[in-house]
């Protein structure tokens, strides 16, 4: 969906602008529940560390409550998806 790329593109820039600053890691939060499904966020997630690959820099996704990723056994399915 074009929700999720608008997503994953600003995970980029912000993943670069990390980078540039010296920072090595980068803090996510997932979609909110009813925006999206697990599995295009596990697609995007795998096409930006596609792209991000030889960049020094670590995405990390922090489950919440209410998201897409409410905790660690969704952060789980995330990873198998």
């Amino acid at each position: 969906p074009e929700s999720a790329l608008e997503g994953v593109a600003h995970v980029g820039r912000c993943a670069i602008m990390a980078y540039r600053l010296g920072a090595g890691r980068v803090l996510l939060a997932a979609p909110p529940e009813g925006e999206g499904r697990i599995e295009h966020l596990a697609v995007a997630l795998a096409q930006l560390l596609g792209v991000l690959r030889d960049m020094p820099i670590l995405l990390a996704l922090c489950p919440r409550a209410g998201s897409l990723v409410p905790d660690a056994t969704a952060l789980a399915d995330l990873c198998r998806a």
